[in-house]
């Protein structure tokens, strides 16, 4: 899976996925969200991110065993 830059895509609306926050060196972190229209939101979040999103990718599969 690739990183998909938000200004080309965005994810459908209510569908987890990965979100990479990085404003400068100091400050970058990746975390499962969902976005509403414009909004997007923590995972677990009742109040939208304010902080800036550059791009976002689909969950992987989660594990199944071997």
């Amino acid at each position: 899976m690739k990183w998909i830059p938000m200004n080309e895509a965005l994810p459908d609306e209510y569908q987890f996925v990965l979100v990479s926050f990085y404003e400068n060196e100091d400050y970058k972190a990746v975390n499962i969200a969902y976005r509403i229209g414009e909004q997007w939101y923590l995972r677990l979040g009742e109040t939208p991110i304010v902080l800036p999103l550059n791009a976002w990718m689909p969950l992987p599969e989660p594990y199944k065993g071997e």
